[in-house]
């Protein structure tokens, strides 16, 4: 059991008896927009029972990586493979694919299992053996996107409005860009669309190890080991925007942010330790015992090694991880020097055919994706408040 320490257990007191946790400040001005007062949000009380689903697993439950993978066989390949070299020869956009009129063949009805899987079951499949090598980068982006499909519709992941991510390292350390597009350690987070699916090409050379780690596994340890800290976790955080707010907007969220829902049993969560930790920072209102605590116990039971799921992907493995049931994150990693041999995956976001029950006033679900912003053509960070906020963390990587 994690141990909770006595300038907790009084924020703890003060909590249950109605006081507030801190107070933020008022007429704080930055540079890129105003930030003030949250704005207040209805009181969440936590959702006090254990969660008896298939989304609640542990690593070291047995099996859990056979029921969690689908493996495509020779005739599949070779269906995907036609497909693949078919859609090559089309000069049409990858984004005005008529995805429908693609028969899968027998793969469908095994695509609407792992998509009924995902919403209402385990909320992760890694499907193995996606046909990759001696085929363009254009031919795999048409597959992917007609597979994708399969589960959602591909939503906009930056203010570039690029809707097929290229998961690679364009910046070295630097916690300015994008998380995608860096080589940095990302800690377990979540995404803001329903479904984040992600398909290896190349591996890195070293390290870039992803890892998984079910919300209502971690709801469940909390409730039994800490539930006095569940409390700020329903409560919620405010969060940094990373410069994706609309123009003349609070690079801050204006209201809390719950990391922890619940809806008809299904607890969910929001969560983005980094945009937190760089809230403190530009509002210059630190988080209390209790609030840090909570954070922290949060993710060092996500971590557990009896929790967290950990995978080296491989060429022709493909991810599809409900974001509402599942946390992710991604090792550092050093990459080879070679252009040519350069980790690259391939990601979407997805507004998925299914959801599955959510507290959407809780919740922060664009599920359209983030707002493209026409003047935008990087989605790099330019204030200094992720340095400032990610000082320490990598060594002397930053100065």
């Amino acid at each position: 059991m994690l141990p909770v320490t006595k300038g907790v257990r009084r924020s703890i007191v003060a909590w249950v008896a109605g006081a507030p946790l801190r107070q933020p400040r008022s007429g704080l001005y930055q540079v890129v927009g105003k930030v003030g007062h949250a704005t207040a949000s209805p009181e969440r009380a936590p959702y006090r029972e254990h969660v008896s689903h298939p989304c609640a697993w542990r690593s070291a439950d047995a099996g859990l990586l056979e029921r969690l993978t689908l493996k495509l066989d020779q005739k599949e390949q070779a269906v995907l493979l036609n497909i693949a070299q078919q859609l090559d020869a089309d000069d049409a956009d990858v984004t005005s694919l008529d995805t429908n009129a693609i028969d899968l063949g027998p793969m469908e009805q095994r695509l609407d299992e792992a998509q009924h899987s995902l919403t209402h079951g385990h909320g992760l499949v890694l499907v193995r053996g996606v046909p990759v090598d001696n085929l363009s980068l254009g031919a795999i982006e048409k597959l992917y996107w007609v597979l994708g499909s399969r589960f959602g519709v591909p939503v906009s992941q930056s203010v570039m409005g690029d809707r097929i991510g290229h998961v690679t390292d364009v910046s070295g350390k630097d916690p300015n860009e994008r998380a995608y597009r860096n080589s940095l350690e990302l800690p377990l987070h979540t995404d803001i669309s329903d479904i984040v699916a992600m398909l290896c090409i190349r591996p890195a050379m070293r390290g870039g190890v992803s890892l998984y780690s079910s919300v209502a596994t971690v709801h469940n340890v909390m409730l039994s080991q800490c539930p006095e800290l569940l409390a700020p976790l329903y409560r919620g955080y405010r969060m940094h925007l990373f410069g994706e707010q609309s123009p003349g907007a609070s690079p801050v969220t204006e209201h809390y942010v719950p990391v922890l829902s619940e809806r008809d049993g299904y607890v969910s969560a929001r969560i983005v330790p980094e945009y937190i930790d760089m809230a403190e920072v530009e509002l210059g209102e630190p988080l209390s015992e209790l609030e840090r605590a909570a954070i922290n116990h949060f993710l060092a039971i996500a971590s557990d090694q009896a929790h967290c799921l950990r995978l080296t992907l491989q060429a022709g493995d493909l991810t599809f991880i409900n974001n509402y049931a599942i946390l992710h994150a991604r090792s550092l990693f050093d990459d080879f020097p070679e252009p040519e041999r350069r980790r690259l995956l391939l990601r979407l976001w997805l507004k998925g055919h299914e959801c599955r029950p959510l507290d959407t006033t809780a919740l922060d679900a664009r599920r359209d994706g983030i707002a493209p912003q026409t003047e935008r053509e990087s989605s790099y960070f330019a204030g200094d408040t992720a340095r400032k906020a990610n000082r320490g963390r990598y060594g002397e990587t930053l100065v």
